[in-house]
């Protein structure tokens, strides 16, 4: 490539500008760059394993709030008979779903 290009005002560009201003050409067209196998597997991986996670600890998590009022309604169980303790433990229960969240990246 010639030292001055007609878009740079005259300006010469490095080796590492170039292959910059090259790559970011590719990019404004469509073209991808080439992917392996193996990192789109790993993604694809992940991308479930976030799904899954994520949506497990939210139905466990709720699934134990249910649990919690029909032990305390139905079984009257008399450990859930205080409103403090069992205000606690639905929270305690609650407090699972952001920690599927917090333990999983975005991919």
């Amino acid at each position: 490539m010639p030292p001055a290009c007609p878009w740079s005002s005259g300006r010469s560009y490095r080796q590492p500008q170039m292959e910059e201003d090259l790559l970011l050409q590719r990019m404004e067209q469509g073209e991808c760059g080439e992917t392996d196998d193996y990192s789109s597997a790993v993604r694809r991986f992940m991308a479930v394993w976030t799904i899954f996670f994520r949506c497990f600890t939210t139905l466990a998590s709720m699934a134990l709030v249910v649990y919690l009022f029909v032990a305390r309604n139905k079984y009257h169980d008399p450990e859930l008979q205080n409103p403090g303790h069992m205000a606690f433990l639905v929270f305690i229960a609650i407090c699972m779903i952001p920690i599927g969240y917090l333990c999983t990246p975005d991919v």
